[in-house]
């Protein structure tokens, strides 16, 4: 220990002074780099919070927009209807090739509202693709909304295909 403290004793004060001065200003480095980290997380803290705000926006305008076509949809509903003769109607009309097999009415029942809504379930069967895009188009310009929609590839003929579709008013 005194061997240390007569060693520490020929060092000059000027060399201390340099040191301590190195230290201070080390530590002034890195308390601005640290400084300037702190402010770039703010930044990036608030651009966040903007784009947050954004989709928030543009959450309740989604919202609003789907709440107005389904109302627009429900009344569209209550306007169209439709009817079994009206379907095969437009199901003869539309499909040449394809044969109707099943044309089935139920109701659905809207859980919030209390509104019934007519539903058919109808399959056709050994349709070209044309005439089923056909029959979607004129279901849509009729006001009708496709609920479900499957088709098959027939086995026997792969260019012809079995659709299977729910059709409401809306």
């Amino acid at each position: 220990m005194k061997k240390l403290v007569n060693i520490l004793k020929l060092v000059p004060t000027r060399l201390y002074l340099l040191g301590f001065i190195i230290i201070i200003i080390l530590t002034l480095t890195y308390s601005y780099i640290f400084y300037k980290d702190a402010l770039a997380f703010d930044q990036r803290i608030a651009v966040k919070q903007k784009e947050l705000l954004n989709v928030l926006e543009l959450k309740d305008t989604y919202i609003a927009k789907r709440h107005y076509v389904e109302r627009g949809r429900q009344e569209k509903a209550e306007q169209v209807n439709i009817s079994l003769g009206f379907i095969e109607e437009m199901v003869t009309k539309i499909f040449i090739s394809g044969k109707m097999n099943m044309l089935k009415p139920s109701v659905l029942k809207q859980e919030k509202g209390k509104i019934k809504q007519n539903v058919y379930e109808l399959k056709v069967g050994g349709a070209a693709l044309k005439e089923v895009i056909a029959f979607m188009d004129e279901a849509e310009a009729k006001g009708l909304f496709v609920k479900k929609f499957q088709l098959n590839i027939q086995a026997s003929n792969p260019s012809l295909l079995d659709m299977y579709v729910v059709i409401v008013a809306g």
